[in-house]
């Protein structure tokens, strides 16, 4: 999934910035940089968050909590 999102943040930056050149007198600053990364994690937070999580709660139901267990049987 994060393979995904690498791409996605890739052609974002390819479609945003390929008129940004150096030879104009422009550049690309660090904070937009950062921006467009933070956005693509909080993109994969919330995937996960809508995805992944109700999946393993799912299975967590239906199979048992190992974790849980594993707490019990460590004395934690």
């Amino acid at each position: 999934m994060t393979f995904l999102f690498n791409v996605l943040q890739m052609q974002f930056c390819e479609q945003h910035f390929t008129e940004v050149t150096p030879s104009r007198g422009q550049k690309v600053d660090y904070q937009t940089l950062s921006d467009a990364n933070a956005a693509a994690r909080d993109a994969i937070g919330e995937f996960d968050r809508r995805v992944f999580h109700p999946y393993e709660d799912h299975k967590k139901r239906e199979n048992g909590d190992i974790f849980q267990e594993f707490i019990r049987k460590a004395n934690i």
